[in-house]
């Protein structure tokens, strides 16, 4: 008989909770009662918790035990032949009692809070087939592994996820020669893979990712005829990638990245004509990439040599790769042009390129790729214009082109209508786009120039010359009258031609008369207020500066200057300035930018925007991919400020509260009324940075180099990321109360 009970849907009230109660009793005592004559198998999953009862200890014709997804806690049936138990809340010591159950063919306990070792009384179970304890807490050396040789018949090891140490021992050549699978992925194994692992004729699947294993991988896969996967990925390896992964027919995974091989790709790996994912990125791989390599026809999920030292151009060979998802080449010493070939990858979603040294046209076949999703092509040599062919991708969602060497009309169609999905910094010689990308405007070409009379070709001139005569007179007028009227030795930014400027009336509308519902921050030099612009239609958060407050001013001028050159998808985009009188005749300065649905990062850690009044509430559901995703965005931002612009910028307040999310939850760095800009071939910029605000920052954040005086730097922004990283990852902030004496925010991540 097979018992199961599993609800279709959840009760919604009191009521019905405790009917359920009474029901799962009730059913329980029914099937206890039923499988005295009738157990063979007992499957219960989603809706029990508690204790194991200990009538079923005495079900003797019970065979098949499964408690997935359950909350059970306690185990004592020793007649099974088959125990799955994953997905529980089971902890302690793995029970040794389990070993008397002589016909045991199955033990699946994974997803628990199991400790300590593996019991090697195991070793005595001669019919287990299937030994499953991945994700616990276990702590064995790997010695259980001599008991388990016994087991003749074993299939498949599973021990994944766990706090296992030592070394593979020489035994593992001596485990069944039916075993087919091996997983010891996430543990903090060591030393070299055992050369015996040969013996195991069978074996199908072999995992080693994220551990600690070192030394050249000697092993001679070649006798692993039935190699399937191949996962050694996140260890130490060195030396040269085996050549002896050659003619495994049934071979389709290879993943090595995060190792320290070197040496060249073997061409052998060609010869793996099942081959589906290979990945050698993050090594020290030179030379040219094997023509057999990159026209492995089999490959259809990733191809990715990113980060080595691969030299030399791409082959054109590549174009067998049709039903390759995600080819990434990125970061190598590769040059030469890109073969039209590529225009055959017709299942192409990711193509990146980027740091290498292509050179040549962008070429037209790329709109043959009509999967393409996301395309990075930036930090080559590229030049020309930006072909059309990029127009026609549909499903481009992202498209990186950055700091190469083009120049002409940026388009107006496709993803170029999209100014977030695209980045076109450091080709100085573009023009046009959407009003969104701040390009300058092409020139106008004449057709007819040729035919202008000879009256026109001198009239132009003398108009021109008399025109710019008048202006340079009217320009040294109003030079000389506004250096006499300048109260202050400060040299203010024509902010006016890179902002478009907003009325006071405009944003006293849009805020409802900057209501104090609409505030969603409060800082330093002012607050924030929500607002919408309804002649544009679009929410904007307009940040209204305390001009009574020391310092206010210069803030308004740091940001304005620091943000009028850059643009970068990761910093908050600033849409309007405001500087006029209010209605009471007060000078009155507004900065008014995007409008991030999703707040700040202080809100996501701690429950609340810095300057709300209030208790903390309780803080958003950040997950782990979601705060290493916006951790990568903050430091993409950092390293343009430093590095990508045409000067180099240091923010000086880099904290949770600085940091905004929007509907995506990709993070943009607001507040730059600290900025300082270091180095620039403009002397009105060093003569502005001269005389700006020293860095405050804020205290926790603030480097302590800055306290004794020294100069800023770079180093002083990186020294605040770090601390937000480590506030994002321990949702403690570098101030929290419970660090007294000597224990501090690095203290304790140590």
């Amino acid at each position: 008989m097979y018992a199961s009970f599993n609800p279709a849907t959840c009760f919604q009230n009191e009521t019905d909770r405790l009917a359920l109660i009474s029901f799962k009793q009730a059913i329980l005592q029914d099937t206890l009662q039923v499988l005295h004559s009738w157990n063979e198998s007992f499957h219960f999953c989603n809706c029990f918790h508690g204790q194991i009862p200990q009538e079923m200890g005495r079900l003797r014709r019970l065979r098949y035990l499964i408690l997935s997804n359950n909350s059970f806690q306690g185990l004592t049936l020793p007649n099974l032949r088959s125990l799955e138990i994953s997905f529980n809340r089971f902890a302690g010591p793995v029970p040794i009692s389990l070993s008397n159950a002589s016909a045991l063919i199955q033990i699946v306990i994974m997803s628990n809070r199991f400790s300590g070792i593996v019991p090697k009384e195991f070793g005595m179970l001669q019919h287990l087939l299937y030994l499953e304890f991945a994700q616990n807490q276990l702590q064995d050396d790997l010695s259980f592994i001599n008991s388990i040789t016994n087991c003749s018949s074993l299939l498949n090891i599973n021990l994944s996820s766990n706090f296992l140490k030592g070394t593979l021992p020489n035994s593992i050549a001596n485990l069944s020669k039916h075993l087919q699978a091996i997983f010891l992925s996430d543990n903090q194994l060591h030393d070299a893979i055992p050369l015996g692992i040969v013996n195991l004729p069978n074996l199908r699947m072999f995992e080693c990712n994220h551990n600690y294993l070192t030394g050249p991988v000697v092993v001679d896969f070649e006798k692993l005829r039935h190699l399937e996967y191949l996962g050694l990925k996140n260890n130490k390896f060195t030396g040269i990638i085996p050549s002896s992964i050659r003619n495994l027919s049934f071979l389709s995974h290879v993943l090595m990245r995060f190792n320290n091989f070197n040496g060249s790709i073997p061409a052998s790996l060609g010869t793996c004509h099942n081959l589906i994912e290979l990945d050698l990125s993050h090594n020290s791989l030179s030379g040219s990439i094997p023509r057999e390599v990159i026209g492995l026809a089999s490959l259809s999920i990733l191809l990715n040599l990113s980060s080595n030292e691969l030299t030399g151009p791409i082959l054109s060979e590549i174009g067998l790769l049709q039903n390759i998802a995600q080819l990434d080449l990125s970061d190598n010493r590769l040059s030469g042009m890109i073969p039209t070939t590529i225009g055959k990858c017709l299942s192409l979603e990711q193509l990146r390129l980027e740091g290498n040294s292509f050179d040549g046209e962008i070429p037209q076949v790329l709109s043959a790729l009509q999967g393409l999703q996301g395309l990075d092509i930036s930090r080559n040599n590229f030049a020309g214009g930006i072909p059309d062919s990029l127009t026609q991708l549909r499903g481009l969602k992202y498209l990186n082109l950055s700091f190469n060497q083009l120049h002409g009309m940026v388009p107006k169609r496709g993803i170029f209508l999209n100014a977030s999905a695209i980045s076109l910094m450091g080709n100085n010689d573009l023009c046009g786009g959407i009003t969104e990308m701040k390009l300058p405007s092409c020139p106008i070409t004449n057709s007819k120039k040729n035919n202008l009379s000879l009256a026109l070709k001198v009239a132009i001139p003398v108009v021109v010359a008399a025109i710019f005569s008048v202006l340079l007179a009217c320009s040294l007028i109003f030079w000389h009258r506004k250096r006499i009227s300048r109260k202050k030795n400060i040299s203010m930014p024509s902010f006016e031609h890179q902002f478009l400027r907003i009325s006071y009336a405009e944003l006293f509308k849009a805020t409802d008369g900057f209501s104090m519902a609409n505030i969603i921050g409060v800082g330093s030099y002012g607050s924030v207020y929500k607002g919408l612009l309804e002649q544009v239609g679009i929410q904007v958060a307009v940040k209204v500066l305390n001009l009574q407050r020391k310092g206010a001013s210069n803030s308004f001028m740091s940001e304005c200057q620091a943000l009028r050159t850059i643009r970068h998808r990761n910093l908050l985009k600033q849409l309007r300035v405001c500087s006029s009188i209010n209605f009471e005749g007060n000078d009155f300065k507004a900065l008014i930018y995007e409008f991030m649905v999703n707040g700040s990062l202080e809100k996501w850690l701690h429950g609340r925007n810095v300057g709300e009044d209030g208790p903390e509430g309780e803080s958003g559901n950040l997950k782990l991919m979601d705060r290493l995703n916006i951790a990568i965005n903050i430091a993409t931002a950092i390293e343009y400020l430093h590095n990508g612009s045409a000067s180099s910028i240091i923010h000086g307040d880099l904290k949770p509260s600085n940091v905004l999310l929007d509907e995506e939850m990709t993070a943009h760095i607001r507040d730059f009324g600290l900025a300082k800009i270091v180095a620039s071939v403009s002397g009105e910029i060093q003569q502005y940075q001269s005389s700006s605000t020293a860095i405050k920052g804020s205290i926790g954040y603030v480097a302590p180099e800055y306290g004794l005086g020294d100069p800023v730097s770079k180093k002083g922004d990186v020294y605040s990321y770090g601390i937000l990283l480590l506030e994002m990852f321990t949702a403690k902030k570098p101030i929290d109360e419970s660090f007294k004496d000597d224990l501090n925010l690095h203290t304790f991540v140590e």
